[in-house]
């Protein structure tokens, strides 16, 4: 993307918080592959925001006339505040040029429900399972993020809010990197409370509970987990269960009018976090020593703050 590698190298200090439960602290801020990147003054990763997902909030009554506050999620606990002009710019550019080529598909999609549906008129039976595919095959990886947000905000409604500790989320990226490769186009979020199995969700984002963490024997089997887990998203298209789950009327109003009912991904979200947790022993075992002692201790505290 143009917009994006115009800006490659561009750096902003800002101010973030996690929540709504904790106080503003000081960030650097630059652009990834995909990502807006978040990082402590002394370079220890805090959050990685997929760009697709980002929204700019409005500028409260009170606010300086050149800041400008962001969020990641659709609750908007997780908030980011900029004063930097040319980041801010930059950002909006950004995040223009990843909405146009949305809202061209869009039409494209219209176009192509009407032909289908045409068609289909002669075979009932099949247009749930054509809509289906025809949904997999144009919904654009913005959307998917999208959507992937959306369900990670309802799951951290039941469980809280992901866990975020700075040093297991620094120990977390270390694994990811070491597991998955530095790479790999996602993210992993750990989230409190009861057990659920990991999945992954639309745009890429692996979802753990603490007690995949906790009740690992060492980080080689944590690592195995994480590594099975993401080559279900190259077996089966994580947007395809959902679109099961939803049915067709919602899959088809995916197609006709760019989103998914909320009633479908609350129901999705809830049954996520009521798959039973299983076991990781069909995972692949990754070779060699992926965190020390100390990194090993601090992921399993990533949900101490």
């Amino acid at each position: 993307m143009t917009a994006l590698q115009q800006y490659a190298r561009l750096e902003s200090f800002g101010k973030w918080r996690p929540s709504a439960d904790h106080a503003f602290r000081d960030v650097v801020v630059s652009f990834g592959d995909a990502t807006l990147v978040l990082v402590d003054p002394a370079g220890r990763p805090l959050a990685h925001w997929s760009l697709p997902a980002i929204r700019a909030l409005d500028r409260a009554p009170d606010a300086p006339a050149t800041s400008q506050t962001y969020t990641p999620d659709s609750d908007g606990d997780e908030l980011l505040e900029l004063d930097d002009a040319l980041m801010i710019e930059a950002l909006a550019k950004v995040m223009t040029a990843l909405q146009t080529p949305q809202t061209r598909r869009l039409r494209l999609r219209l176009v192509v429900l009407g032909t289908m549906l045409t068609l289909a008129l002669a075979a009932m039976l099949l247009l749930p399972v054509l809509v289906r595919n025809q949904a997999l095959s144009v919904v654009p990886l913005a959307k998917r993020a999208e959507l992937g947000v959306s369900i990670l905000g309802h799951m951290q409604n039941q469980t809280g809010p992901s866990c975020r500790d700075p040093f297991g989320v620094r120990a977390l990226e270390q694994l990811r990197q070491r597991v998955l490769g530095p790479g790999w186009p996602g993210r992993i979020v750990v989230l409190p409370g009861d057990a659920f199995a990991p999945t992954v969700l639309p745009g890429r984002t692996i979802v753990l509970s603490h007690h995949a963490l906790i009740n690992a024997a060492d980080p080689a089997e944590l690592a195995s987990l994480i590594a099975a887990t993401a080559q279900t998203q190259t077996q089966t298209d994580p947007l395809r269960p959902l679109l099961a789950d939803s049915g067709f009327a919602a899959t088809a109003a995916l197609l006709t009018t760019g989103d998914l009912p909320q009633s479908a991904l609350v129901d999705y979200a809830h049954k996520i976090l009521a798959r039973p947790a299983g076991n990781a022993a069909s995972a692949p075992a990754p070779t060699g020593n992926v965190l020390n002692d100390n990194d090993w201790v601090g992921l399993l505290g990533i949900c101490n703050s």
